[in-house]
């Protein structure tokens, strides 16, 4: 197809004319080739199941079904056979259960702003698009996702999560197509939208979609609207002695171009820096959250003038505190944690990492949100975007049974707040979730950043790696060192795409490597710090993990080392410090100087307020290694085109689901963009460059390439500290190669 018709669609998107509508083949590639995400493999997946329960004969009409190709009536079957209550069950089983292990079209469909329908029944687009399901049977459906596309994506087949909205067998089909209310809002749309159809094949010749197909041929000529549907080359010839009334667009040769094809379509309002959601919420509520009184102010979110809110009488219980310190331990994987017999309201549940953090957040929740606080903070949710400021007050809370240590409220997990009607605030794409602290609070916003410096720390002890590729090798396809490699890789992958960062790689450093690359006479942007951390004892603070080339283990240097190491610098201050905790290993170890398993960052993300860093991002659970290269890469990603919080939001609830942490983040003064988005048609790079990871463009292998004498390499061939000389590489390109094992290197010598 030639790129006149390319042309068209980008301008429809970009004059918000134009609405998307998702078949199965994005759900498919999505999840790495899942049967259940098609219609066929679901219907095999359902007969399984019918066969482990005993019910052959459903199993085998249903079976012969499929393989005549009558898909509708093997539905039929199906349905029966399991019964209304086993059928919601298994749907929770099986479409509940995808999971989206290659995003990149899921995330180049979110970033076109367009309306989203979906005749899917998994909710893959609203994780990654950070959107919120809505089914066709709903009232004022339709309506409300074309006013709001960014909120909503529609379900025009139904949603798992309400199964009485799922169009699953022949009479389902017969009253959707039957509705006449649902009907008239398809076709309204193909009259003054333009339909783009992606990852819809014979979707299209379905029931409903037959009807608005005629709908479309009777009305052609009057209408003035064309619908594209984007198809491979291999299959335009098909395409085109086929159905007529939607105009076939080639977006490549193969299912891996359409990310990179969306992205090229992807319309740019307002110049270089337009973003592509509202960044900067309507709302703000800051909460003050004491040991004894919790009090709150709020108003228009760009206001410099504040309305108070009546203060609730009290904060947390003695007891919720000890609930919530209980169910932390178990969060942090502590072998010693035992339910207390006396404790019902805990035994009582089951102990997974969702129902965990769902009861925390709760205790946290209610006992923050009451009284005329909760109203107001009702008012504010309903009415749009929020940011929610929290200022945690370093008070001690002592269990009822008067045992040390006591609790310092700034240390309980608040980003697990949750609220029952909206889920967990920190991952709310309506809302963003942040910690302040009025005592170093600076006012002022946040400034935008040509390609920002950004030093990368990878501090992995030699020791320390080796005890967790000893529990993670074997039960993992990638090695451990790979997949820390590819949070480089991760932020490598940006530095290449519009808006990139300048990127400084610090491998596996001492302390005074880390001082050295600190302390450059260039200045740091951003400090990503990629290590582990000890926890902090009782009166005791907690230590970080660096290099010692000659013991060959890890060289622990106190919070109020690190703390000190950022006040010294000499020239600028970050803007942002990451510090990004990896797990350590899980097994006891009696003569260890150090506990990893209660390991956090988040008295360290404090502490550096006070150096004049204006955005710390901290972990407060250690995250595993694939986990954290899902949340760097959001991250950073997001951070291209939106503000620092928002970026945060998406990036957590990419791994929500993942796991039990959420991250942190410490803002002093007002939200907004540091990364400044390159002019129009001058970007690094190219538009839709797909990276990612240890063995895609960009990825970064732990340790470093025989040769390479230094601990620092910059992407921009920045000097390196200390005399060291960076690789040399071509602008654009991977400056890292080569392998390493702990056995090879230690301390950034090699």
């Amino acid at each position: 197809m030639s790129d006149s018709f390319q042309d068209l669609l980008r301008a429809e998107l970009a004059e918000d004319r134009a609405v998307v509508v998702v078949g199965a083949g994005v759900s498919i590639a999505a999840t790495g080739g899942d049967p259940r995400a098609s219609w066929r493999g679901l219907l095999c997946a359902g007969v399984e199941t019918l066969r482990d329960r005993g019910q052959d004969k459903p199993a085998t009409a249903a079976e012969a079904s499929i393989e005549a190709g009558y898909l509708e009536p093997a539905a039929s079957v199906l349905k029966k056979g399991l019964g209304p209550n086993e059928f919601v069950a298994w749907l929770n089983e099986t479409v509940g259960r995808l999971t989206a292990v290659d995003p990149a079209v899921l995330d180049a469909l979110a970033e076109l702003g367009a309306p989203l329908l979906t005749t899917n029944y998994d909710h893959l687009l609203e994780e990654r698009a950070h959107r919120q399901a809505l089914s066709w049977n709903e009232p004022t459906a339709w309506s409300r996702v074309l006013d709001e596309p960014g909120r909503w994506v529609l379900h025009v087949h139904g949603s798992y999560a309400q199964p009485a909205s799922v169009v699953f067998t022949e009479g389902s089909y017969a009253s959707l197509i039957s509705e006449p209310i649902n009907q008239q809002h398809l076709r309204s749309l193909a009259l003054n939208r333009a339909l783009v159809f992606v990852g819809v094949g014979e979707g299209l010749a379905d029931d409903n979609f037959g009807a608005l197909r005629d709908f479309l041929a009777r009305v052609r000529g009057n209408s003035g609207k064309r619908h594209y549907r984007l198809i491979l080359a291999g299959e335009a010839e098909q395409v085109r002695r086929g159905d007529d009334t939607v105009v076939p667009v080639v977006y490549g040769d193969q299912h891996d171009d359409l990310a990179g094809f969306l992205r090229g379509l992807r319309p740019v309002r307002g110049g270089a820096a337009a973003r592509t959601s509202p960044s900067l919420p309507g709302h703000l509520l800051r909460v003050t959250v004491g040991r004894s009184t919790v009090s709150a102010v709020s108003g228009p979110r760009t206001s410099p003038g504040r309305t108070p809110t009546a203060a609730v009488a009290h904060g947390l219980t003695p007891s919720e505190v000890e609930s919530i310190q209980l169910l932390d331990a178990w969060l942090r994987e502590d072998k010693a944690w035992q339910v207390p017999a006396t404790n019902a309201r805990l035994r009582s549940r089951s102990v997974d990492a969702k129902r965990v953090t769902t009861h925390i957040g709760r205790l946290l929740f209610e006992s923050v949100f009451r009284g005329d606080l909760l109203t107001r903070y009702r008012e504010l949710r309903d009415q749009g975007a929020l940011a929610i400021e929290l200022d945690v007050q370093s008070e001690l809370v002592m269990r009822p049974d008067k045992k040390p240590p006591p609790t310092n409220l700034r240390e309980l997990p608040w980003e697990l707040l949750f609220d029952p009607a909206v889920g967990h605030l920190a991952e709310n794409p309506r809302m963003t979730l942040t910690r302040v602290d009025s005592e170093s609070h600076r006012p002022g916003t946040l400034e935008a950043l040509t390609a920002p410096r950004v030093l990368v720390v990878l501090a992995q002890p030699h020791d320390l790696v080796q005890q967790v590729e000893e529990e993670w090798n074997p039960n993992h396809e990638q090695p451990y060192q790979d997949v820390v490699g590819g949070i480089v890789g991760a932020i490598e992958g940006d530095a290449g795409a519009p808006g990139g960062l300048t990127l400084v790689p610090l491998d596996v450093p001492t302390w005074e490597d880390f001082r050295q690359a600190l302390h450059g006479p260039e200045g740091n942007d951003i400090v990503h710090i990629i290590g582990h951390a000890s926890a902090p004892e009782f009166n005791t603070e907690g230590a970080v993990a660096f290099a010692d080339p000659v013991k060959r283990e890890a060289d622990w240097h106190d919070f109020s080392e690190v703390v000190e190491a950022f006040q010294t610098i000499p020239t600028r201050q970050p803007v942002l410090v990451f510090l990004h905790l990896c797990a350590g290993p899980r097994r006891q170890q009696p003569d260890a100087p150090y506990d990893l398993s209660r390991a956090s960052f988040g008295q360290l993300a404090y502490d550096l307020l006070s150096s004049g860093v204006r955005v710390v991002l901290a972990m407060q659970y250690p995250m595993r290694a694939d986990d954290g290269l899902q949340f760097t890469q959001d991250f950073y990603e997001n951070l291209r085109h939106h503000t620092v919080a928002t970026a945060v939001q998406r990036a957590r609830s990419a791994v929500a689901r993942r796991g039990a942490g959420r991250p942190m983040l410490y803002l002093q003064g007002e939200d907004g963009a540091i990364v400044q988005l390159p002019p129009s048609g001058g970007s690094r790079g190219q538009p839709g460059q797909e990276p990612r990871g240890p063995s895609g463009p960009g990825g970064h292998r732990l340790g470093r390439a025989a040769g390479h004498t230094g601990g620092v390499e910059s992407r921009r061939h920045a000097p390196a500290p200390g005399g060291a000389q960076p690789r040399s590489a071509p602008q654009g390109t991977s400056t890292s190669a080569g392998s390493w094992t702990p056995h090879e290197s230690a301390g950034g010598r090699p």
